[in-house]
């Protein structure tokens, strides 16, 4: 199984969605392993369709690897989660740390959803979810000094 680096974007979106899109994304994976209430999400201002998600994962994957949707799912997230792990590892190493010393504070779109078990592969003992995680980029983003780099 190999995941991205493309994304989904919201439009399409993920085939949860019921936008239009056919390949399945993580948040696809993410909701046949139960971790998103299909009728809750957004604050309920979207209702994701489990069966989309499911029949996106068994026909891009499952079904070539003759795996039911669940399995798939769980393998699709193996595979995001162990890229991400490896992610963290590369840069700790590039900067002479040991990652284990640290605590994870998960934020960025799916993050929280995805922290345990990044913890789990990189021997972090603790991990703060704050409120608001799923947006922390975004504020980051909007927060960020304003500059500009003019190149001759």
């Amino acid at each position: 199984i190999q995941t991205g680096p493309e994304s989904a974007g919201s439009e399409p979106g993920p085939a949860c969605y019921g936008r239009g899109g056919k390949r399945p994304a993580i948040t696809d994976a993410d909701l046949v392993l139960g971790k998103l209430d299909p009728d809750n999400f957004a604050g309920g201002a979207i209702k994701l369709d489990t069966s989309a998600s499911e029949q996106a994962i068994l026909d891009d994957v499952g079904e070539r690897l003759s795996l039911n949707a669940l399995s798939t799912a769980f393998g699709i997230c193996e595979v995001v989660d162990e890229n991400m792990a490896n992610a963290a590892r590369v840069h700790a190493v590039e900067n002479g740390k040991n990652i284990s010393d640290n605590l994870m504070i998960a934020f960025g779109g799916a993050a929280p959803l995805h922290a345990a078990r990044l913890c789990e592969k990189l021997g972090i003992d603790q991990c703060i979810v704050p409120r608001g995680a799923g947006v922390g980029s975004a504020i980051g983003f909007l927060k960020a000094p304003f500059g500009y780099e003019a190149l001759a």
